[in-house]
This record gives structure tokens, C-alpha cells and sequence, in this order.
């Protein structure tokens, strides 16, 4: 028997090789045959013609490859209030109706609640309640909506303003150094 040089095994087809010369004989019955060619033989790849099948996957690889570039690309988010006031009315559109979005808005929501989840999470805010983030998002988009001369500030500042807007500190030493810059 032939031994694989790794492991030591017999090697599964020269075993089957060998078997299926010595059972297909002329004195071998017409049962045995039949089981030594399709039982033991090797088996044959599902498809025949191999290089077709390899095309095939070329093909459909190099296709998937081009798709993402035939659709419109959307403009990435370039910091500025004014986009940041759209992905707003966006979010409020979707409130709206019933927390549906069309797919293509669905990352400019996400963008608009995770930029206010995490202003929220990075700028301590000592005199704002325990609220939910769905009603700090609220707060902002209506900001957003009812001052849009404002949005030539940086959005980061228009979030905090809304949130001290609804739930800030009177009186606030840290609120007081900020208007008299």
C-alpha cells in the first residue's frame, strides 16, 4: 500500500486503485464489477468541463467587484452644519412616519444620531436629567429646524446649545465663561 508522506496513512485513491484492480477480472462476478468501477473508482467532479465553471467565477467575482462603483455615491459628511441640519430633517421625516426611512436616508439618520449620542457621552453635562436619547434627538432636530441661522456653527456647539437650551444650568459658572468669549 502507498503511504502519504505527512501522516503516515494510506492514500485514500491509490488504495481504491489498487482494489479496483483486483476485483475487475474476468473471473470477477458481474456484481463485483459494478461495485469495484462505481464504488471504488475516483469520483468524477460534478461539473465536466472544469474551466467553464472557473470562467464562470471569474466573472461573476469580477461583476461584483464593478456593481458598488454603477451606483450614485453619496457625498461623504464633510463636518458642516448644514448638512448636519439636513440629516435632521431626515430624522424628523422618519418620526414622522412612524420610524420609516427609505433606505438610502437610513445612514444619514444614523450619522445624525450617533454624532448627538456621542456629544452627549463626551462633554460632561452636569445639570441635564436622566432622559432617553430618543428625546435628546428630538430636542436637537427641532433645534436644528426652528434656528437655521445658526447653522453656520459647528454642530458639535449646536448640540450642546440645544441640550443647555431645554435642560442646562442657570447660573452655571462654566456657561458663564462661555458667552463672555
Amino acid at each position: 500500500m502507498f503511504r502519504t508522506a505527512l501522516h503516515g496513512e494510506p492514500n485514500r485513491r491509490h488504495r481504491n486503485a489498487a482494489a479496483l484492480s483486483l476485483l475487475i477480472r474476468k473471473g470477477s462476478s458481474e456484481k463485483v464489477r459494478h461495485f469495484a468501477m462505481f464504488r471504488l473508482a475516483p469520483r468524477r467532479a460534478k461539473h465536466r468541463n472544469g474551466g467553464a465553471l472557473m470562467w464562470h467565477l471569474i466573472l461573476a467575482i469580477l461583476l461584483l467587484s464593478v456593481a458598488p462603483a454603477c451606483f450614485a455615491q453619496k457625498a461623504p459628511y464633510d463636518g458642516s452644519s448644514t448638512q448636519f441640519a439636513t440629516f435632521a430633517a431626515l430624522y424628523e421625516r422618519a418620526l414622522a412616519n412612524r420610524g420609516v426611512a427609505l433606505p438610502d436616508e437610513l445612514e444619514d439618520i444614523g450619522y445624525f444620531k450617533g454624532f448627538i449620542t456621542g456629544v452627549v457621552a463626551s462633554y460632561p453635562l452636569p445639570c441635564m436629567p436622566v432622559v432617553s436619547l430618543k428625546q435628546v434627538w428630538a430636542v436637537v432636530a427641532k433645534h436644528m429646524r426652528e434656528n437655521p441661522e445658526r447653522w453656520g456653527v459647528q454642530a458639535r456647539d449646536l448640540v450642546l446649545e440645544s441640550i443647555d437650551r431645554v435642560w442646562g444650568c442657570t447660573n452655571s459658572p462654566a456657561k458663564t465663561n462661555e458667552r463672555s468669549r
